[in-house]
């Protein structure tokens, strides 16, 4: 994801320059280093990082399971924390490291970074115009948001290992379409019910059928592993506004064609979308601006917390069968241990 996602942005961002880089496996400061097009030195522990560079800010982008240790120690540091997400396993993870961050007096962003998607980005604006109404279902499903298998020389495949990932695809890929979701009806969903599906030779689930009741609507997000299509949209009264993908895309963070408005079965508006990276310049503009002391609300602790609920809400509903109220209450085991006290 870093030499992937975040390197190549990282090297167009004029205002931030990468001074150190950080991994167990010394091929993959290597491998960033080469993305970055710069000489960075390389270091096999991130505490020889913080020791040794003169740092404003980290990009946090471990496995799951192990941020909340490394947060804290770098909230001790006083350095501005970029976390990956999801940005913990539980709310009571999620709970510690905002009062870390909090306690040391240090900002944090999490990389929420579909937010600065230009289809989502442009789905947001004509609700906001009216486009289609009065907004009551927004709908996303990526049945084919298979994992990516990591590093050879760490853990190939710790995706699937709920020892370190914490759940499968609907927290490391579904995530995303949760946060959008709210952007979408801005507002908190209320409720959850859901449906979890394990696969026979994959410890953390396949895929999570979802239905969040919000006070305008409903809204729908379907994502996991397997064949299954790429689908976005936003129906309100007057119409829908729909992202079209390839019809090869299975994953939501696939580069779309175009955003369209039909109305009574006719394409009225149609936008190009141009083609983006994963870690997109307005994503990187608002960290930066986030590191001068400008926090975006995508992208604050507090987001990241919610979509951790929003998450452990769904896999909370599917494994007892029944809907659940949000937010959850902190006596919920989920809330405490997260999927960890659900199977």
């Amino acid at each position: 994801m870093v030499a992937q996602g975040h390197a190549p942005a990282l090297r167009e961002a004029g205002d931030l320059t990468v001074v150190g880089l950080a991994d167990p496996s010394p091929d993959r400061t290597g491998i960033v280093a080469a993305a970055l097009g710069a000489d960075v030195p390389g270091f096999a522990d991130y505490r020889q990082l913080l020791a040794q560079c003169e740092l404003d800010a980290v990009l946090l982008a471990t496995p799951s399971r192990l941020r909340e240790e490394i947060i804290a120690d770098l909230a001790a540091a006083g350095v501005f924390i970029i976390c990956e997400k999801p940005l913990a396993l539980s709310l009571a993870g999620a709970d510690a490291i905002l009062a870390a961050c909090q306690a040391a007096g240090v900002g944090l962003a999490v990389c929420h970074s579909w937010a600065y998607f230009a289809e989502y980005l442009t789905m947001r604006q004509l609700i906001s115009d009216g486009a289609v109404g009065r907004l009551h279902t927004v709908s996303f499903s990526g049945l084919s948001a298979n994992p990516w298998a990591g590093a050879a020389t760490w853990h190939p495949g710790w995706r699937d290992d709920p020892a370190i990932a914490g759940g499968g695809r609907f927290l490391d890929s579904g995530l995303h379409s949760l946060y959008l979701m709210e952007m979408m009806f801005g507002e908190q969903a209320e409720s959850v019910s859901a449906e979890v599906q394990f696969d026979p030779d994959v410890a953390v689930e396949a895929r999570c059928f979802s239905r969040f009741s919000f006070p305008a609507g409903v809204g729908l997000v379907n994502v996991g592993r397997g064949q299954g299509p790429a689908h976005a949209s936003a129906t309100g009264s007057h119409g829908r506004i729909q992202i079209v993908h390839p019809v090869e895309a299975g994953d939501l963070g696939a580069q779309p064609e175009r955003v369209v408005v039909v109305r009574d079965g006719r394409v009225e508006r149609s936008v190009a979308v141009p083609p983006r990276v994963m870690c997109t310049p307005a994503f990187y503009a608002a960290v930066t601006r986030a590191i001068q002391g400008e926090p975006a609300a995508p992208l604050t602790g507090t987001a990241g917390r919610r979509a951790v609920e929003l998450v452990m809400g769904a896999y909370a509903a599917g494994a007892r069968g029944e809907p659940v109220r949000l937010p959850l209450a902190p006596d919920d085991p989920v809330y405490q241990r997260g999927a960890d006290a659900l199977w």
